[in-house]
């Protein structure tokens, strides 16, 4: 099947960026960060080496284009290292900057993640749906720009979010996406009941490494 993709039309804030720069700089990648510009657009190049803000706009395209320079850069496949970098962003953000969004378990966060989804993004809308004690569906839906490249983001940031909220061994499965015809992207989400959420220390960080 032939993924459709529409890069173009939208914006996140910078702190989504920030995150893929940190990550770098974590694990690093072959040529250092300066070797990611021969794989970027001239656009995507002046964004991502320019001064970038946490409360800033940048365009979608961005994203997109730097997670799949970094996996081409590591020569991994694009599904796991654009999945790696999404569960990366949740553990930084989520355990510094937006930690005030981590609630009393996941179902706690993930509501709140759509109700402030246009805080963070100026397209597409998030909703959230309660399915059973520990599991739900957040679908992003009226995107007017998406990628799968971003939907294994998404789903890798899910699944680390629910574990940085006590939520154990967590699964995310996407059962429907834009990029294959569908209306919206829907994640279903299931997780073991925990009694306490991760913190931020050296053997988590350590854990998020791609094996290669």
């Amino acid at each position: 099947m032939i993924l459709r993709e529409r890069l173009d039309g939208g914006t996140l804030k910078g702190g989504v960026l920030l995150s893929r720069i940190r990550w770098i700089g974590d694990f690093g990648v072959p040529g250092g960060f300066g070797g990611l510009r021969p794989r970027l657009s001239p656009a995507t190049a002046a964004v991502l080496y320019g001064p970038i803000l946490p409360i800033s706009s940048y365009p979608f395209r961005a994203l997109v284009e730097t997670d799949r320079a970094i996996a081409g850069a590591l020569g991994v496949d694009e599904r796991l290292v654009a999945a790696r970098l999404g569960r990366y962003s949740a553990w930084l953000n989520l355990t510094t900057s937006f930690k005030h969004y981590r609630g009393q378990g996941p179902h706690d966060l993930f509501a709140a993640a759509a109700r402030m989804h246009r805080q963070y993004q100026d397209f597409g809308k998030e909703e959230y749906t309660r399915t059973g004690e520990s599991s739900c569906r957040m679908s992003l839906l009226d995107n007017r720009c998406y990628s799968k490249t971003y939907c294994w983001s998404a789903a890798g940031y899910f699944e680390q979010a629910a574990k940085l909220n006590g939520g154990l061994d967590p699964v995310v499965t996407e059962t429907e996406c834009v990029c294959s015809g569908d209306i919206g992207c829907r994640f279903e989400i299931a997780w073991q009941p925990g009694e306490h959420a991760f913190v931020r220390d050296e053997r988590i960080l350590m854990a998020l490494k791609p094996a290669s």
